[in-house]
């Protein structure tokens, strides 16, 4: 017997927040891929950005939008015979759940050519292990 109904699609549906919300329709050769992890606490996003420099990365919390961006002034470079990679601009936002992600504490690193951001989730949404009933 169950007092709240299991919802066996939560996952996939707290996920879909993470989905990107303004660039879906924009798929660019330059788009970084991103890996998403949760843990008791907070939630991870890594950005694979090598050769990047960490003064043009541009996190930014719009109401529940997570915009991370890379924007460089354009260099004049040398005729290229050919292109295989191209270090230019890029711009990922990401929707969150406001009620899950406690926007007030994301915190970001850059090392090793991944940007990590850490989001922290709000106390009421950490899972809380089983509690014991004392009978009486």
């Amino acid at each position: 017997m169950s007092l709240i109904k299991y919802n066996r699609n939560f996952p996939n549906d707290f996920f879909r927040f993470f989905d990107d919300h303004a660039t879906q329709a924009n798929h660019s050769r330059n788009r970084p891929a991103v890996n998403i992890a949760e843990s008791d606490d907070a939630f991870t996003l890594d950005v694979i950005a090598p050769g990047r420099e960490k003064e043009n990365f541009k996190v930014e919390l719009n109401d529940d939008l997570l915009t991370v961006s890379y924007e460089v002034e354009k260099q004049d470079t040398p005729k290229l015979l050919r292109r295989e990679f191209t270090l230019g601009n890029f711009e990922r936002t990401f929707k969150l759940d406001a009620k899950v992600v406690n926007g007030e504490h994301i915190a970001a690193t850059y090392n090793n050519g991944i940007l990590t951001l850490t989001l922290p989730k709000h106390e009421e949404a950490v899972a809380k292990g089983p509690q014991q009933i004392a009978i009486s």
